[in-house]
C-alpha cells in the first residue's frame, strides 16, 4: 500500500502544479468574467495585435470577416483604439501566401485568424449538396413512370440544344 502511494504521488503532484499553473495564468479571464460581459479586460492598457489573412476574395470570405469584426467591435474590440487589425489576402496566389505565412508568424502579432478553411469548407459543403441535388433529381427523371425521349435525360437535353443551335445556323444562312 505504501509503495502505491509512492509511485503516484509523483503523478499528482505534477497534476496539481499544472492546474495551478493554468488557474494563476487565467486569472484575468476569471476577473473580467465576474465583472460582467462588458468590462473591460485586466491588460486595458495594452493594443492587441491581430492578423486577418483569407486565401481569395470570395464573398463567403469577406462576408466571414466582416461578420467576424462586426462580433469584435460589439465586444469593445474596435480597430486603432484596443485591437490593431491587419488584413492580408493572397488572392489564390501560393508565392503571395507563402510570403503573407513568413509575415504573420514571426511573432509580431498576438492572434492570427485564418478565414480559409472554415469558410471554404463551408461553401465545398454547399456545393457538394447542390451538386447532390442536381443528380438526385436527374435520377428521378430517370426512374419516373413516364417514358422520356431518351433513357439517358442529361444527354438528350444537351443533344437537343445543339440540334437547335445547328438548325438556327443554317436557317440564317439561308
Amino acid at each position: 500500500m505504501l509503495e502505491t502511494i509512492k509511485r503516484l504521488a509523483l503523478g499528482v503532484i505534477l497534476i496539481a502544479l499544472a492546474a495551478g499553473v493554468l488557474l494563476y495564468t487565467d486569472r484575468g479571464s476569471r476577473n473580467r468574467a465576474r465583472r460582467g460581459p462588458g468590462a473591460a479586460p485586466s491588460h486595458a492598457g495594452k493594443v492587441v495585435r491581430v492578423a486577418l489573412v483569407q486565401s481569395a476574395s470570395l464573398p463567403a470570405f469577406d462576408e466571414g470577416g466582416s461578420g467576424l469584426l462586426e462580433v469584435l467591435t460589439a465586444r469593445g474590440y474596435s480597430d486603432g483604439d484596443r485591437i490593431q487589425l491587419r488584413r492580408f489576402n493572397a488572392e489564390a496566389d501560393i508565392g503571395t501566401a507563402n510570403a503573407i505565412a513568413k509575415e504573420v508568424t514571426t511573432g509580431s502579432y498576438d492572434l492570427i485568424i485564418s478565414l480559409s478553411r472554415v469558410m471554404n469548407r463551408a461553401r465545398q459543403d454547399s456545393i457538394t449538396t447542390e451538386i447532390m441535388e442536381i443528380v438526385s433529381g436527374a435520377e428521378a427523371l430517370r426512374g419516373s413512370k413516364k417514358k422520356l425521349v431518351s433513357d439517358d435525360f442529361l444527354a438528350d437535353t444537351i443533344e437537343a440544344r445543339q440540334a437547335d443551335l445547328f438548325e438556327s445556323r443554317t436557317e440564317s444562312n439561308s
